[in-house]
C-alpha cells in the first residue's frame, strides 16, 4: 500500500471491528503501525483478508490484527495453483527436448532460462539449485504483488505432442478452452468420422494426420521412401547382371561344346 491508501485502510479497519461489539477501536497510534505493517500488501490484498478473516468461523471470532491479516493472504497465495519448486522443476526440463511441448507458469519460464546455460554445461545438480532460487523468488514476488498464476503453451515441433499437451491442460484448467473455430479449438476437435462415410472418413482422418507432421518428419519420410526406392533399384540391377553373366557363362559352355 501506499501513503495515499491510508485513510481507506483506516476505514476498512473500523468498518470490521465495528462489526463485534467485543471489539475494541484501535487509537491512531496503532492504526499507522496496522498500516505500516500491512504496506507490502495492496490495499485490495488487505481488503480481500479482512473479508476473509471475518468470515473465518475459527479465528473470526477474534478481533484482526496484522498477523491474522497476512496469515490469510499467505494461506491464500499458497493454494493459487503455483507449483511447488519441485513440481515446476520437472515440469520445465521438459523444455530441453525441442520436441516436447510445455506448459508453465510465468515464474518456471524465467526461472528455467536462467539456469539453462548451467544444464547445457551438463551441471544438472547447479541447474535445480539455480532454478529452485530464481523461481522461490519470483513467486514470492508474484504473491506478494497479487498476481495470479498465468499459464502459458510453448509449442515443440512435435505437432502430434502438441494435441495432447493441449487437450490435458484445457481439462485440468490450466489453460482456457480455445476460442469456436480457431486453430486449436479445430486440432483438439480432430476430423469428425462419424458425420462422414467410409472410406471418406477414413481419407479426411489421415488428411488431418498428415497436417500434424513437422518437417523434420516429413523429411525423414521423404529420405526413408528414397532409400527404399535406391534399395529396389540396387536389387534389380544386381539380378540383371547375375542373369547376364548366366548368360555368358551359358554361351560359353555352348561355345566350348561346339569346338569339341
Amino acid at each position: 500500500m501506499f501513503e495515499r491508501d491510508f485513510d481507506e485502510f483506516v476505514e476498512l479497519l473500523d468498518g470490521a471491528i465495528s462489526l463485534s461489539p467485543s471489539w475494541k477501536p484501535i487509537p491512531p497510534a496503532g492504526k499507522a503501525l496496522f498500516f505500516n505493517a500491512m504496506e507490502m500488501y495492496s490495499l485490495e490484498q488487505v481488503r480481500s483478508a479482512l473479508t476473509a478473516h471475518i468470515r473465518d468461523t475459527k479465528v473470526g471470532m477474534f478481533q484482526p490484527t496484522p498477523g491474522h491479516l497476512i496469515g490469510q493472504i499467505e494461506g491464500r497465495a499458497t493454494n493459487d495453483g503455483r507449483p511447488g519448486v519441485e513440481e515446476a522443476w520437472a515440469i520445465s526440463l521438459a523444455a530441453m527436448d525441442e520436441a516436447e511441448t510445455v506448459v508453465w507458469t510465468e515464474e518456471m519460464g524465467k526461472a528455467f532460462w536462467i539456469c539453462k546455460p548451467i544444464l547445457d554445461s551438463g551441471d544438472e545438480v547447479g541447474a535445480r539449485m539455480a532454478f529452485k532460487e530464481s523461481y522461490t523468488r519470483h513467486i514470492s514476488e508474484s504473491r506478494k504483488n497479487g498476481r495470479a498464476a498465468k499459464w502459458t503453451i510453448t509449442p515443440g515441433k512435435n505437432q502430434e505432442r502438441y494435441v495432447i499437451v493441449l487437450r490435458e491442460a484445457v481439462q485440468v484448467g490450466r489453460l482456457p478452452a480455445p476460442e469456436k473455430n480457431s486453430n486449436q479449438a479445430l486440432l483438439l476437435e480432430g476430423p469428425k468420422l462419424e458425420q462422414q462415410s467410409y472410406p471418406e472418413g477414413l481419407k479426411k482422418m489421415k488428411e488431418e494426420l498428415a497436417k500434424l507432421e513437422s518437417p523434420s518428419e516429413k523429411l525423414a519420410k521423404k529420405r526413408a521412401a528414397e532409400l527404399e526406392a535406391d534399395r529396389i533399384a540396387v536389387t534389380a540391377r544386381k539380378a540383371e547382371l547375375a542373369k547376364q553373366a548366366q548368360e555368358i557363362e551359358v554361351s560359353g559352355r555352348h561355345k566350348k561344346g561346339v569346338t569339341a
